[in-house]
């Protein structure tokens, strides 16, 4: 028996070390398809660039190419004038004189016909090169296709634009919305509600919502997935913009209460319509609200939150104007980005995620918002 376990642990040991060699070489051969990855995408991206530089030369020489075929016509008629004159310049009878026979017995310009073709020309490679140059210079996302060609990100759906609210202030809800425009809204909600749900794991309760900019969008994104996710589930709702009270969630004990010690949860905590649905508002303005969430006092909340409601979803400011959002990070199991499309720039969206990469924290998916 001696013997045989003797030969027992140097087997599992000698099984432990090839194991440990094949997990170290399924790991370089990842990281060596990772590294080759990154050099196709970074020769895509070489060859798009050249391409499109070639598309800009190609409409530069059509257009020279013309004006040497009209100055050459120009010139050949200047010749053929130039002949003429020197031909008759020493003729002195003043009685007669030449001139050019009448081909035709009407007049030989102007030529409909010829004109309309040309400009119907004309302007076609004029509105060619306009689409060219829009879609050249236009640096936004369109959709959330667009947005994954770009990006290495999950996205969790599209939300339709509603023309008729773009001005409002107040995010899009239940109330504000046509019953036209409910069904189509609501549908794209509904695809980031079961998207999300698929993505993520039951321990994964807290979900943050933010964007690069302001009016992208995420507080209506928060409010209305809350909203959905509570046909299912009791969802607590926070608001963590602490810097104005300028949101729908404003009033007049708040998260800022609870933080500074003002006020209790249950004190501050609003329910909505739904049953399964509660708010909890950002509060009074606070001077230094990155102070607050960075106490122990915000992770405990989180955690008290996480205890009593299924989900929950945190709205935060804009990523580039304040750095609360990265600070609501570090407690979070989700991190969502708003992204509005045909207004947020991919340049916006590259620093965002380069500022999040700086915090060690990862994006987990994107939603595009006010899609045409």
């Amino acid at each position: 028996m001696l013997e045989a376990e003797s030969q027992l642990a140097a087997i599992r040991a000698r099984k432990d070390r090839m194991l440990k060699r094949l997990v170290e070489g399924v790991k370089k051969e990842l990281e060596s398809n990772q590294r080759q990855e990154r050099e196709i995408e970074a020769e895509i991206k070489k060859k798009k660039e050249e391409f499109q530089s070639l598309a800009v030369k190609k409409v530069h020489y059509q257009a020279l190419q013309q004006d040497v075929d009209t100055n050459k016509q120009l010139l050949k008629t200047f010749l053929e004038r130039q002949k003429a004159t020197i031909a008759t310049e020493d003729y002195k009878d003043s009685i007669a004189h030449f001139t050019d026979y009448a081909l035709k017995a009407y007049p030989s310009g102007p030529n409909i016909k010829k004109n309309v073709l040309i400009a119907s020309i004309v302007g076609l490679m004029l509105s060619l090169c306009a689409l060219f140059a829009i879609q050249f210079f236009d640096t936004t996302v369109e959709s959330s296709e667009e947005f994954e060609r770009y990006f290495p990100l999950f996205s969790l759906g599209n939300i339709p634009f509603i023309k008729r609210l773009a001005k409002k202030k107040i995010p899009i809800d239940e109330d504000t919305l046509s019953a036209k425009e409910k069904p189509m809204f609501f549908e794209g909600i509904r695809n980031v509600r079961t998207a999300l749900n698929l993505a993520i794991t039951d321990d994964q309760r807290t979900v943050m919502i933010t964007s690069s900019l302001a009016k992208e969008g995420k507080t209506t994104l928060a409010t209305n997935l809350a909203s959905s996710l509570a046909q299912s589930e009791k969802v607590a709702l926070v608001q963590v913009d602490l810097h104005n009270q300028g949101t729908a969630l404003s009033a007049p004990q708040g998260l800022s209460e609870i933080l500074t010690g003002k006020a209790m949860l249950s004190d501050v905590m609003a329910k909505s319509n739904q049953n399964n649905l509660v708010m909890i508002p950002a509060g009074e303005p606070v001077a230094d609200p990155q102070e607050l969430l960075s106490s122990p006092r915000f992770t405990a909340l989180l955690n008290e939150l996480k205890q009593q409601f299924g989900k929950v979803i945190i709205d935060t400011p804009a990523s580039l104007i304040t750095s609360d959002a990265f600070i609501v990070a570090k407690a979070a199991d989700v991190i969502l980005l708003t992204v509005a499309a045909n207004k947020t720039k991919r340049n916006d969206v590259e620093q965002t995620l380069h500022k999040f990469n700086a915090y060690e924290l990862n994006v987990d998916g994107v939603v595009v918002n006010k899609v045409l």
